[in-house]
């Protein structure tokens, strides 16, 4: 499973039509992906969601209305891109795009 919080996959690099060539891709290889998800807590083999269980993660817990809890063996993180171009905005000499 591929777990996303933005509506489209890579959204600050790709529009909606790279989106669905790349959930294309991903689902060929027997991957689902989930855009829009709202990941409320890691469930343990114990049902616990705090902090304080050492128990492995089993599921994944989402705020999304009517989004059951998603049974995993394995969570890998990824933290996202935002480009930092501030310094290319406060000069003329170096053109970038609407996004960065």
């Amino acid at each position: 499973h591929i777990i996303e919080f933005a509506d489209i996959l890579m959204c600050r690099q790709i529009d909606q039509g790279g989106h669905n060539a790349l959930v294309g891709k991903i689902e060929s290889m027997g991957l689902k992906v989930h855009c829009g998800a709202r990941t409320e807590s890691f469930v343990g083999t114990d049902g616990s969601t705090d902090a304080e269980s050492m128990e492995p993660v089993a599921a994944l817990r989402f705020s999304n209305e009517d989004w059951e809890d998603l049974p995993v063996q394995m969570v890998v993180v990824s933290a996202g891109i935002k480009p930092r171009d501030e310094l290319a905005r406060n000069t003329e000499t170096i053109e970038i795009g609407e996004r960065g």
